[in-house]
């Protein structure tokens, strides 16, 4: 639907749609964009530090699957955080 194709091959690097990608640069966490599905998806012994994180960060987005870690694998965000990622969520997209 996007037309985005991530390819990632061990010792070769990784592309978008044939291109040559990369992870952004290390930043502060006070600079950092963090996706994660929702906050629900942490249980109660998680949730302290779930919210300690999403203060820190610049900002924090959500209702994702698999999706962020393209944009990770790209430079385009800095954080995936993920409770229970399932291979039925991304098995669609393979």
């Amino acid at each position: 639907m996007l037309q985005e194709r991530w390819i990632g091959i061990d010792g070769v690097g990784s592309t978008l749609n044939g291109k040559p990608i990369s992870v952004r640069d290390s930043c502060p966490l006070s600079q950092a964009v963090c996706y994660t599905s929702a906050p629900e998806v942490f249980e109660p012994e998680y949730s302290t530090g779930f919210r300690d994180l999403r203060k820190a960060v610049r900002w924090m987005l959500y209702n994702t699957d698999c999706y962020p870690y393209g944009l990770l694998a790209c430079g385009a965000i800095d954080v995936v955080i993920e409770r229970s990622l399932r291979p039925y969520r991304v098995a669609a997209a393979v």
